[in-house]
């Protein structure tokens, strides 16, 4: 195998300068999300909120230059908050993206995605603590929200899909993701009567300016952290049966030569996973094998191989791509 850039973990945060970035990682113990910088081959930690637990959540914007953090913390009488931040990488400067209180019996899931033009970020919750009328959700009901807005925008109600919740598979990452170019997003659920990663689970392909539902896709939710093709025409999802390429205009589902499944190889401590879309013709795969997790496109037609990089670490790695990794 050729020479790759290897990044490595280091015990710094995140400095001003870098303009975009091609991926995040963190250590599934630690679960800090660090931001990796290709003109040094680090990982950097993003910036922590301060009073609280020092794991938090992140996802990568599609074009590598935000990432969007979320903290929870205890604010008394079994109440918390979670308060999720815009971070431009750029200038590490933060930003409000929302700030909310649940209970602990809530049991709050929640998925962003960006672009340059649009934020979306859905939230499921089990058992909220009040009514929210404008909503039409009544205190106790469980539901989906999706909010959407322009650039930095404050985020307002767009969609709302009673008794679900989002289908967040150990694979997926993320639940809900916007189209290329902004103009649909995708968004898996499943019966709250089920558990995410129930077969119940379904993909809808919703219209961004009308909020109208294009297309259901049964049985299927979101794979990776960069599910939609960069052409906007195939997602991948994932089944009973493994990952595979939804065609949206044709609606058919194939299980292309070069697109492998997560696979587990012994030792254990071997493991493929993919990622997400590299461009129309390639996905982006993690191969983890001992300490080193090496990335890898696959071209979907006739199986090639291609290395990218690779990332040492300590432990589990888990990873969120950019549009263009």
């Amino acid at each position: 195998m050729p020479d790759i850039p290897e990044f490595r973990f280091v015990d710094a945060e995140l400095e001003p300068g870098l303009e975009r970035s091609p991926f995040l990682a963190w250590d599934v113990s630690a679960h800090v999300p660090h931001v990796a910088d290709p003109r040094t081959h680090e990982l950097r930690r993003l910036p922590h909120l301060d009073d609280t637990p020092q794991r938090f959540d992140a996802s990568l914007s599609a074009d590598g230059t935000t990432a969007i953090t979320t903290h929870r913390r205890v604010t008394g009488d079994g109440i918390f908050m979670i308060t999720s931040l815009r971070v431009a990488i750029p200038t590490v400067q933060q930003s409000l993206v929302d700030a909310s209180p649940f209970s602990a019996t809530d049991r709050v899931l929640r998925s962003f995605d960006m672009s340059s033009t649009m934020t979306l970020a859905a939230e499921s919750r089990a058992n909220r603590i009040s009514s929210e009328e404008q909503l039409g959700l009544a205190a106790g009901q469980s539901a989906t929200v999706i909010k959407l807005a322009e650039a930095e925008a404050q985020l307002e109600p767009s969609l709302v899909v009673p008794d679900h919740a989002l289908a967040i598979g150990d694979d997926a990452l993320t639940a809900a993701q916007l189209s290329p170019n902004s103009s649909r997003f995708a968004i898996s659920v499943t019966p709250t009567e089920h558990t995410p990663k129930s077969s119940f689970a379904s993909t809808l392909i919703v219209d961004v300016a009308s909020g109208e539902t294009l297309v259901e896709i049964p049985d299927l939710y979101l794979h990776g952290t960069r599910s939609w093709s960069p052409d906007g025409e195939r997602l991948l999802v994932r089944g009973t049966t493994g990952v595979s390429v939804y065609d949206i205009q044709t609606h058919s589902l194939t299980a292309p030569l070069g697109l492998p499944e997560k696979f587990h190889l012994q030792p254990k401590t071997r493991v493929h996973r993919v990622q997400g879309w590299h461009d129309d013709e390639q996905v982006v795969t993690a191969f983890k094998d001992g300490p080193l997790n090496t990335f890898f496109a696959i071209n979907l037609i006739d199986g090639r191989m291609t290395p990218l990089y690779s990332v040492r670490s300590r432990g589990a790695t888990m990873f969120h791509i950019s549009g263009d990794v």
